[in-house]
């Protein structure tokens, strides 16, 4: 069993909240980053548990894409009448979501990480 785009997608709204269906140029966005994400697993022929949790991490993945992107266009914080208004970093928690997914989709390949170096 492969990955599907569409499960990546539908993930994909649920951890963002965004409306893939708007047809705006976000929702085109989205829909781009849902699909990038998903070309560097879409070659595996796996299980369908471990299919659904590459489908995972991949929807995790664009999420976290989208809010380094919207960090980046955004400002840090904005003062107004002497109140100052700092963001919050979405792409902090976006992270930890993806790197959640990730470890959960590696054990399931079998692929755990391994360390390169002196100890």
């Amino acid at each position: 069993m492969r990955p599907e785009l569409a499960h990546v997608q539908a993930l994909f709204g649920l951890f963002s909240g965004e409306d893939l269906t708007a047809g705006d140029a976000r929702a085109q966005l989205c829909l781009r980053l849902c699909a990038d994400c998903l070309a560097a697993v879409a070659d595996r022929d796996t299980t369908a548990p471990a299919a659904a949790a590459l489908e995972n991490w991949q929807a995790a993945e664009a999420f976290y894409q989208l809010a380094l992107i919207d960090e980046a266009a955004a400002p840090e914080a904005v003062t107004a009448d002497g109140v100052r208004v700092t963001a919050a970093p979405a792409a902090r928690r976006a992270r930890a979501l993806r790197d959640e997914k990730r470890r959960i989709a590696r054990r399931l390949l079998g692929e755990e990480a391994f360390y390169f170096g002196r100890m």
